[in-house]
Order: C-alpha cells, then sequence, then structure tokens
C-alpha cells in the first residue's frame, strides 16, 4: 500500500476528477527523482487499485461508560495515513486489549474494570498519534518547499540518531 499526500493546490486543477491510471500518471510524473524500486512499486500498481480521497482526522472523544463492547483502532481514532502512525496506534490497542482479555482470563481482573483500563490507555495513546499524524500531515503538505525540507531532514536526523528520536519522540 502507498499514498502520495499533497496539498490540493500542488495538484493539477483537474486532479480530483483523474481515476486509476490517470492518477497513477500523475502520481509517476512527480517521482522522478525517487528510488527506482519506489518509482517501479507505484508503475506496477494495478490501475484499478488506485483511488484519491480525503482524509479523516478523529476529533478527541471523552471517556464514556465502560460496557462489554469497546473500540479499536480506526474505529475511534481514525487519522491520515502519515508516518506509519495509525496502524502502530491500532497495534498498541490491540496489544493492550489483548493484554486486558488475557488477566480476565486468569482471574487477575474482572471484565469491565480490564476494559476500563485498556480505554483510557487507547484514548490517550490513539490521540495522541492523532495528533502527531495531523501535524506529520501539515508539515508534508506545506506550501514552503523550505519548509518541507526542513521538516523531512528533522525527521531523518530523528531517524538516524536514536538519543534524539528518544527526546523528542519520547512519551
Amino acid at each position: 500500500m502507498w499514498a502520495y499526500v499533497a496539498h490540493p493546490h500542488a495538484l493539477p486543477a483537474d486532479a480530483t476528477s483523474r481515476r486509476g491510471q490517470q492518477l497513477r500518471d500523475l502520481v509517476a510524473s512527480r517521482l522522478a527523482s525517487w528510488h527506482p524500486d519506489l518509482r517501479e512499486l507505484i508503475g506496477q500498481t494495478p490501475p484499478d487499485t488506485i483511488e484519491q480521497f480525503d482524509f479523516t482526522t478523529a476529533a478527541r472523544v471523552k471517556p464514556w461508560p465502560t460496557t462489554n463492547v469497546t473500540l479499536l483502532g480506526d474505529a475511534i481514532h481514525p487519522m491520515p495515513p502519515v508516518g506509519g502512525l495509525g496502524g502502530n496506534a491500532a497495534l498498541y490497542d490491540a496489544n493492550a486489549l489483548r493484554r486486558a482479555l488475557i488477566a480476565v482470563s486468569r482471574s487477575e481482573q474482572e471484565l469491565l474494570p480490564a476494559l476500563a483500563t485498556y480505554e483510557r490507555a487507547m484514548l490517550k495513546n490513539g490521540f495522541a498519534a492523532v495528533k502527531a499524524a495531523t501535524l506529520y500531515l501539515r508539515l508534508a503538505t506545506l506550501r514552503s518547499r523550505t519548509i518541507r525540507a526542513a521538516a523531512r531532514t528533522f525527521f531523518r536526523l530523528c531517524g538516524a540518531v536514536p538519543p534524539l528520536r528518544r527526546a523528542v519522540f519520547a512519551d
């Protein structure tokens, strides 16, 4: 799965009417300087699987009374697909819910208190990820090439220097 993220003003006026092959051609035309493997991946994508859409970002919700039905991932905190944050948040949710259900199955905790603990952690982590993904989307789609380049350089530096990454992104 891939996504090409751009500010609407950076796209041709008719971009919203394009589908499939036309979208693939548009994206491919903008990737001339990208790694050949990535260009090949996009070039081999079946046109009938390519769509465009606006991103949905969840508004923060307040905790609710816990029942035996709960939510995780995009069902509660959808976010733009940037930085892998949505997938990571969904995996965090699934693991936290798994831990809660294991505690219940071992009779270490009752179901509703375990789910309430899960929901508090899920809301905190999930909406922190929504906030970060929304910021990253804004940085990725700024009209200023200079600011976009500075942001990319900063994130690459954070990726290359673990102590900096921990200092910037630690909870």
